[in-house]
């Protein structure tokens, strides 16, 4: 097996795009993430490490990290799976690259975290159990008052305000200086909608994140505590999923949290269906 390096992202698209794409909803993280370098090339603050680890020219395993962020991983033969990721953790450590942690399919990121604390002694624990959903069909729930609309400029205070607050609620990793540095951007781009109530007071926030070749990942959703419960969120999901398909996209990805129900049930009663979950893994080092 032969570990390879990528400085461009158009040959690392090359070698593991049209395997990626056969099940694009699935990898919208490492597919969508890759596709928005080749198109952005400063996308992201830091230049991203990207790499394969093929068998006779066979791809077993492709990764993806755009550092501060964890390193992203995809399994393509679950049977060489393990030799694979032990040759990835062996470059990695050789290279003296930091890893702050790893993100896949449950079993493939489970195994590199434990390959990785035997080749650094770094410890390693789950920072999230995550879901990915996809839609191709909407299902339409149970109305609530109010629109979808895109969000303007003039929403710019309370879209980052409300970023700030999904990132902080969900513990992710996410740099406060990233979000601020991003925001303006996406509003930019037209990314973020918002759900408005007849008397003109926004309840709700959705955005379209990642883009792939015919499927588009919907994230984060945000709706502030006072406002939930009230079918504002699954009305703001749904609409903006319909939008999106009636925009061309063949379907719409999600990632939830499993520690979430409500989430979970939610989506799945407006279309969405399950595909597989994820581990989002941090590694520490140990004093």
């Amino acid at each position: 097996m032969l570990v390879t390096t990528y400085n461009e992202v158009q040959d690392f698209l090359a070698k593991t795009q049209q395997i990626l794409e056969a099940q694009e909803a699935m990898n919208n993280l490492i597919l969508g993430i890759s596709m928005r370098l080749r198109a952005q090339p400063d996308a992201y603050p830091t230049p991203p490490f990207l790499a394969t680890v093929e068998d006779h020219e066979e791809l077993v395993i492709a990764a993806c990290m755009t550092p501060p962020y964890r390193l992203i991983l995809y399994s393509h033969h679950p049977e060489k799976q393990t030799t694979a990721l032990k040759l990835l953790a062996d470059y990695l450590h050789t290279q003296q690259i930091t890893l702050p942690g790893c993100i896949g399919p449950s079993q493939v990121a489970e195994d590199f975290a434990c390959i990785w604390q035997e080749q650094t002694g770094h410890a390693h624990h789950i920072a999230t159990n995550e879901r990915i959903y996809e839609l191709t069909t909407v299902t339409q729930p149970a109305t609530t008052t109010g629109r979808l609309r895109q969000a303007t400029k003039q929403d710019y205070e309370l879209i980052l305000q409300w970023m700030l607050a999904f990132f902080a609620e969900a513990h992710l990793n996410e740099p406060v200086s990233e979000i601020k540095r991003t925001v303006p951007s996406r509003l930019e781009r037209g990314d973020f909608f918002v759900w408005e109530t007849a008397a003109g007071e926004i309840v709700c926030m959705a955005a379209k994140s990642r883009e792939m070749s015919t499927v588009v990942n919907i994230g984060p959703v945000y709706t502030p505590p006072a406002e939930r419960g009230k079918g504002y969120g699954t009305n703001c999901v749904a609409a903006l999923s319909q939008h999106l398909l009636d925009s061309g996209w063949r379907a719409c990805s999600l990632f939830t949290d499993l520690a979430n129900p409500t989430s979970n049930s939610i989506y799945q009663k407006i279309g969405y269906r399950p595909l597989a979950d994820m581990n989002d893994i941090i590694f520490t080092e140990v004093q």
